[in-house]
């Protein structure tokens, strides 16, 4: 195989991989709770740490002035409503099709490698 073929192999390769990295998301951002929850859209499923440090997963629901309401990730679970002052931090969590999905793009991408490698 030629130099060119692999050095675009291995190209192609970063930018696949780069572009899954990307879709991830944030993996910390800083900032007050309600400025992080301001960049996540409604829904989006959260890891909310409290002060006492009790751990919550749920979807990011309304915001209000002072506080906002963490929506049901599982059936069975409650809603509730948390205010600012007693969350620690927040962050964004991976839903299983993302998870999924990266995975499925990593197995793609050495699948191309070993196509080009081998064929």
């Amino acid at each position: 195989m030629a130099d060119t073929d692999m050095a675009n192999c291995l190209q192609l390769a970063r930018t696949i991989v780069t572009g899954l990295l990307l879709t991830a998301g944030p993996i910390w951002a800083e900032g007050t709770v309600s400025e992080l929850l301001n960049t996540l859209p409604p829904g989006k499923r959260i890891e909310v740490v409290m002060r006492n440090g009790e751990k919550v997963i749920g979807n990011r629901g309304a915001l209000g002035p002072a506080g906002f309401v963490l929506e049901p990730d599982s059936k069975g679970a409650a809603r509730r409503e948390l205010t600012y002052a007693e969350v620690a931090t927040v962050r964004p969590k991976m839903t299983r099709k993302g998870k999924i999905g990266i995975g499925a793009g990593i197995y793609l991408v050495l699948a191309v490698i070993g196509l080009v490698l081998g064929g």
